[in-house]
């Protein structure tokens, strides 16, 4: 009995949330038929195990309701496979013929609808017919009579017959249903690009069919009299098919967004759910040791509640935080993956300057990030025509002229629109139709210098969600990136047309070796190593020492937003800054405060760089530094305890006035540093698998014994082997400090 309620608590927990969760979907955005659908389909899963639980309290109890009675309500949750039949219709991706005729989808519940009443029904119609069958037609209508009594009990075998086989093989008509809407989600998996939402739907298929497997086993091979089940195994492979097909649904949502998942579930709504089980379970198990432990043992309760508190007191908190751990994981990390793609993007943005490898980047990423169903950019020629570069399109199509309506609107307001608004703000009906015409659902205006270069097109999204603001400012921050690397593409080009590419990216190359020290200073107390690798001809990395007195040694790390020869110029302009600050301040964050207000004046706001600045007292050993935006230098003490050089402030460049923190420490014997960009640690293998922190720190560990250029070659060796042949993605640059 324990075990059966146990169950049907199991059961009906599950039902609510499911319920729960349908509803939550509903109303999150009711308008679209994607959301409406999906509610409902978890609405309708959520009633079986719902009704199996209190089909089993039923079974087991002493209620008067017959479970044969119970078992006709229990049809209900029939519905759900009509209704993911509609589901399947509308995802991947929504059937015109849905758009088209949205009323005739209903049909397909009529099948289930004559079920349902036909099993209401059925006893009610037995007994009429039985009534019939008894009656003496003879003696009523002589021998016509004997015809009417046949006809009624052929009739009345007809329909036990009809009763029989429809309730032992209707399950076959809910198979066939499954297997039509694993058919068509299939076809629209075939059709899908996004490799995130291929994922997603093959995540779905498969829970879907094993669900479906576990429903055959518990209603159509009995009926086949391969073997026979119990009603109670009926329920719970029923349930637990329902469930997985479900459940798999649900994790599609949260884990793929294919429904935003910010508008559907908390992340303290699922805590609430955990924390609540807990407790039950807890005090589920409290109850029955404390009834065991009386009985049996005699001992004393209120002894009991003690130890309960105490052991509620010692248990809960690691609990709580492995609960809070998960659901942290559930949510976040998927949730900010779209951030760090983006983030990258502008990274590879800055650093190609192919256009055509430039414009295919952008595309597929904003593609498969987003799940939108198209992107486009225009570019703006010298001549003042947009023209639309596409996705595998190696020539562009025809674009766009300047004195078109909406361009000139984006150029006068330049800020991000939706195709709604804008269309209800222009005059000229041709601006409206062309912008139809491309599908777009969102522009951003490419701004350079305040002047457009281009716009953005984005279509509209696979799971027809709108674009939340958060997205659009991320996508904001990326137009002026992509605007950043049109230019640097254009730039490129214009060299490559003018042969002299070549030269240029040569002669900075020398200048950029000349200005970096060929040589690090050596010290009675310290030895030094460093390196550079820059992943294009010149490098945005930079790095100095430089003889303050006779006691001092400055020492300087630096990382210059983009690649190529902006950056290597921008580098060098940084050197200048920096011998000059330095020697004319007498702390660190003196220092950084003067170079950040130059680089501000010095530099458009997309330019800006990442600096580490520390200034070592080759006598009393004491390392005064400071940390503007830079990657934390690792510093490992004799006695192998990390520690990272954090102290500082904003990166150089992006706002003027800012004030910047300086810390001292004091170094010893066998302390060793590492200064780097992250070039080291993100170098990737053909497996697109960073190098990482977490083997930068191995490798000092085993090796932190050695001497400074010992450190530095052991660290470059295992990053060259790590990468395997592959290419750099960023520049590379290597400071080892080691105490004597």
């Amino acid at each position: 009995m324990n075990l059966v309620l146990v169950t049907s608590c199991f059961y009906f927990l599950l039902g609510i949330i499911l319920v729960v969760f349908g509803i939550v979907i509903f109303k999150a955005n009711f308008r679209e038929r994607i959301n409406r659908i999906t509610g409902l389909l978890m609405f309708f899963a959520g009633t079986g195990p719902t009704l199996a639980a209190l089909g089993l309290l039923i079974q087991t109890s002493t209620s008067k309701i017959p479970i044969e009675t119970f078992g006709k309500f229990f049809l209900i949750w029939d519905f759900f496979f009509p209704q993911l039949v509609l589901f399947a219709l509308v995802y991947p991706k929504e059937t015109p013929w849905v758009k088209r005729h949205p009323y005739t989808l209903y049909l397909i519940f009529l099948p289930h609808v004559i079920h349902l009443l036909f099993l209401l029904f059925a006893s009610s119609l037995d007994r009429g017919f039985h009534w019939l069958a008894l009656q003496n037609w003879d003696a009523r209508f002589g021998i016509l009579g004997s015809f009417v009594g046949l006809g009624v009990s052929l009739f009345l075998g007809l329909f036990n017959f009809i009763l029989k086989f429809h309730t032992n093989f209707f399950a076959f008509v809910n198979v066939l249903y499954v297997g039509f809407a694993l058919a068509w989600m299939a076809l629209g998996y075939r059709k899908l690009e996004s490799g995130t939402f291929r994922r997603q739907v093959q995540t779905v298929l498969w829970g879907i069919l094993i669900g479906v497997s576990f429903y055959s086993i518990a209603f159509l091979f009995p009926k086949l009299y391969l073997f026979s089940l119990p009603r109670i195994a009926q329920f719970f492979l029923t349930t637990l098919g329902l469930l997985i097909g479900t459940l798999t649904i649900g994790w599609a949502i949260l884990k793929y967004q294919f429904l935003d998942v910010r508008f559907i579930v908390r992340r303290s709504f699922v805590f609430s759910l955990a924390f609540m089980a807990l407790i039950g379970i807890y005090l589920k198990l409290y109850g029955a040791i404390r009834h065991w432990m009386g009985v049996y043992w005699g001992i004393d309760n209120r002894f009991l509640d003690v130890v309960f508190i105490f052991f509620a007191l010692l248990l809960f908190p690691p609990f709580l935080q492995w609960i809070e751990k998960w659901t942290e994981l559930l949510f976040k990390k998927h949730q900010l993956d779209y951030r760090y793609r983006l983030q990258r993007l502008s990274h590879e943005i800055l650093t190609t300057l192919d256009p055509v490898v430039l414009y295919e980047k952008i595309i597929h990423t904003l593609k498969d990030t987003l799940g939108i169903r198209t992107v486009e950019i225009l570019q703006s020629r010298e001549d003042g025509v947009l023209i639309r570069m596409i996705e595998g399109k190696t020539n562009p199509k025809p674009g766009f002229s300047r004195d078109e309506e909406w361009i000139q609107w984006l150029e006068k307001e330049k800020e991000p629109i939706g195709i709604n608004s804008l269309s209800s703000k222009l005059q000229k009906v041709s601006s409206i139709e062309s912008l139809h015409k491309m599908k777009a659902f969102l522009l951003i205006p490419l701004l350079s210098h305040d002047r457009l270069v281009g716009v953005l097109i984005l279509g509209e999204k696979i799971n027809r969600s709108a674009f939340s603001l958060e997205e659009i400012t991320w996508l904001t921050m990326l137009a002026n990136q992509i605007a950043i690397g049109i230019e640097n593409a254009q730039l490129y080009k214009a060299s490559l047309e003018k042969q002299r590419i070549e030269e240029d990216i040569r002669l900075a190359q020398e200048i950029q070796q000349n200005l970096l020290p060929k040589v690090p200073p050596q010290g009675i107390h310290f030895e030094l190593a460093c390196c550079n690798f820059p992943s294009k001809e010149v490098s945005g990395d930079y790095y100095d020492f430089l003889s303050l007195n006779e006691r001092e040694l400055g020492i300087v790390i630096g990382d210059i937003s983009g690649k190529g020869i902006p950056a290597a110029i921008l580098m060098s302009n940084l050197q200048a800054i920096f011998r000059l600050s330095a020697l004319h301040a007498r702390s660190p964050s003196v220092a950084m405060k003067i170079m950040n207000n130059q680089l501000v004046h010095a530099t458009t706001l997309e330019k800006f760089a990442t600096l580490f600045y520390g200034i070592l007292n080759q006598k009393t050993l004491v390392f005064q530094y400071s940390n503007a935006g830079h990657h934390f230098p690792i510093l490992r003490r004799a006695n192998g305890r990390i520690e990272y050089l954090k102290t500082g402030g904003l990166l150089l460049g992006f706002l003027k006035d800012v004030t910047y923190r300086s810390a001292k420490i004091r170094l010893f014997p066998g302390d060793v540093i590492v200064f780097y960009t992250d070039g080291v640690t993100e170098t990737q293998n053909p497996e697109r698998e960073e190098f990482g922190e977490k083997r930068l720190l191995e490798i000092l560990s085993s090796c932190a014994s050695q001497s400074a250029e010992g450190i530095l070659n052991s660290i470059l060796d295992e990053v060259t082997q790590f990468a395997r042949g592959e290419t750099f993605l960023d520049d590379l640059t290597l400071v080892v400090l080691k105490i004597k």
